[in-house]
């Protein structure tokens, strides 16, 4: 090699490097806060003009790094997150009113969970969803809740007996398939269309252990019209909603024990669920017609019905189908009379298959939908009945005599 290559070669080196500038804005996790999980509720709930004030769960690795996978945390008394809180006039301030007292900055990539107080959800989730989608760091898949008869700090400083993290135990709730979930994207996808939105409720409930402190329960859907909450789907308007969610498609259900002709029960339990939505356009204008059709196993045989025979197999499934009906109905009529929400996602379906006409409605929207004939069809098939068809009850009564 030459004097001069070995020159060029050096030169061209020096201003390569220029271009390599490593991972200069890298932060090593001890310089981290991780957050798992945050909530948002009024200061003065009674009051709409007052200030927020924000939550957030952060994670303590160490703490984390010594228990088992899953399970809580190492040493039992240890706690593995730390809640602090902060307050302002939007969700922005309150939050960074909590990042000025930290040592550690702010990673909210690994938060999963948000939690809104009632009041604030009442007021509306605007501010927090715009802060969230300008926010770089900020996680839109992060599932949204709303406290239920509790406030959004007392449910994220909860150490729950099965999880290190409270965090992670409601996720689980989440992706159980208990419950319908909604995250952010979700939910700015649905208020930006032509329906409104909805979150998934949580409460907490006592163990019957004092020792373990308390558990949640996601129960109840929170009905927004849209950024702001206006009330809640509860009992059979609840259960109702399930049965017309895309997402329930995949899901599976409790068992539902309903009451049968000649007394008795019989439960079953969800294997398979399809529904179809279907709009249509006439003279009178949309009418809708909702088809669900259902395969069911029966887990329990609390009656006089025989379920290796056909007539009474079919005597179970029309009861089936009708307790599902009233559901269904309950549902419709209170969000039709009572809220004039559209959280099932009619205006939707009908822009999308009628967008000409739907421009003659769109202004007025709420009073069509309030009035608008839903047909619905319900039918159950059961696919599994057990290894007997009589209830054993009315066997051991039966030999007994």
């Amino acid at each position: 090699m030459t004097w001069r290559s070995f020159q060029t070669g050096f030169v061209g080196m020096v201003i390569l490097s220029f271009f390599c500038t490593g991972c200069w804005d890298a932060t090593e996790i001890n310089e981290l806060g991780i957050v798992v999980a945050s909530g948002a509720d009024l200061v003065k709930p009674s009051d709409p003009h007052s200030n927020i004030k924000a939550y957030v769960q952060v994670a303590l690795p160490s703490q984390l790094a010594g228990g088992a996978t899953g399970g809580p945390s190492p040493s039992g008394s240890q706690k593995t997150f730390v809640l602090e809180e902060g307050e302002g006039p939007t969700a922005a301030s309150a939050l960074t009113s909590i990042q000025q007292r930290m040592s550690r900055r702010f990673f909210l990539r690994d938060r999963r969970v948000i939690i809104v107080g009632e009041a604030y959800a009442k007021r509306g989730l605007s501010d927090l969803l715009d802060e969230m989608i300008r926010n770089p760091d900020a996680r839109l898949r992060s599932y949204i809740l709303v406290a239920h008869g509790v406030t959004p700090n007392k449910l994220l400083k909860l150490a729950y007996p099965l999880t290190r993290l409270p965090a992670d135990a409601i996720v689980e709730l989440e992706q159980s398939h208990q419950a319908i979930t909604i995250n952010v994207v979700q939910f700015v996808k649905v208020l930006t269309g032509k329906s409104d939105p909805y979150a998934m409720g949580i409460r907490m409930l006592n163990t019957s252990s004092g020792k373990q402190g308390r558990i949640f329960e996601l129960n109840d859907v929170a009905v927004f019209k849209k950024d702001k909450m206006v009330g809640w789907l509860r009992g059979e308007a609840s259960r109702g909603f399930f049965w017309l969610q895309p997402q329930s498609m995949q899901l599976r259900r409790n068992s539902m024990a309903v009451p049968v002709p000649g007394g008795g029960w019989v439960t079953s339990q969800l294997v398979i669920l399809n529904h179809v939505i279907l709009p249509s356009w006439g003279k009178a204008g949309p009418r809708f017609s909702v088809n669900v059709e259902i395969s069911d196993d029966i887990l329990e045989n609390m009656s006089r019905l025989k379920l290796d025979q056909s007539h009474d197999v079919k005597i179970a499934e029309h009861a089936i189908e009708q307790s599902i009906l009233n559901q269904i109905v309950a549902l419709l009529t209170t969000l039709k009379q009572t809220y004039h929400a559209d959280i099932v996602g009619f205006g939707d379906l009908l822009f999308a298959r009628y967008p000409k006409q739907w421009r003659t409605i769109e202004s007025h929207w709420d009073q069509v939908y309030s009035r608008m004939p839903i047909q619905i069809n319900v039918k159950v098939h059961i696919v599994r009945s057990g290894l007997i068809g009589d209830s054993v009850l009315n066997k051991s009564t039966s030999q007994g005599r």
